[in-house]
């Protein structure tokens, strides 16, 4: 399934398939607009979860491409990675038996200029990985150039995983 979180919905643009060249032209930009942003993108991943088969027996992942904050409720620096819907997300990708991976990316909000939020932007992310059994990446606070040393870095954590579970 591919999926983006824009300003409180998720939008599912492919339903789920094991044609990935059907998924792979599902693929669009990222929408560079405060307006589209996320200010929750926990709510989304939740939300997201709901679709998956539960029938389906073997592990199941999301990748997650976000800022990492949860703003919903403002900017609370004693909250930051500790928030509502962070706490409900792990419980349901646990429940669920869901990977949560992550990729950090400053959005064109708050993370873009504020150093101390983009930490924390990281900080949730890496707790919602690493609490779900999956990943986060990240590389510095400021803009990237390219996805290329996310997905690498994903494909062999991918590898690894399913390498030892056979």
């Amino acid at each position: 399934m591919v999926g983006y979180i824009t300003a409180g919905t998720l939008q599912v643009r492919q339903p789920f398939t094991d044609n990935l060249n059907l998924a792979a032209k599902s693929l669009r930009m990222p929408i560079a607009s405060t307006s589209a942003s996320a200010f929750n993108p926990y709510i989304e991943v939740i939300e997201a979860m709901k679709k998956f088969d539960s029938s389906w027996k073997g592990p199941n992942a999301v990748l997650l491409i976000s800022d990492g904050l949860d703003i919903s409720r403002g900017f609370d620096v004693t909250s930051a990675g500790h928030t509502l819907d962070i706490d409900r997300t792990i419980k349901e990708a646990n429940k669920r038996d869901v990977a949560i991976y992550s990729f950090y990316v400053p959005s064109v909000g708050l993370t873009s200029h504020n150093r101390l939020a983009a930490s924390y932007g990281q900080s949730s992310l890496n707790r919602v990985s690493h609490d779900t059994g999956g990943m986060a990446f990240f590389q510095g606070t400021t803009g990237f150039v390219t996805f290329d040393s996310y997905f690498n870095r994903l494909r062999a954590e991918l590898n690894r995983q399913y390498a030892n579970a056979s």
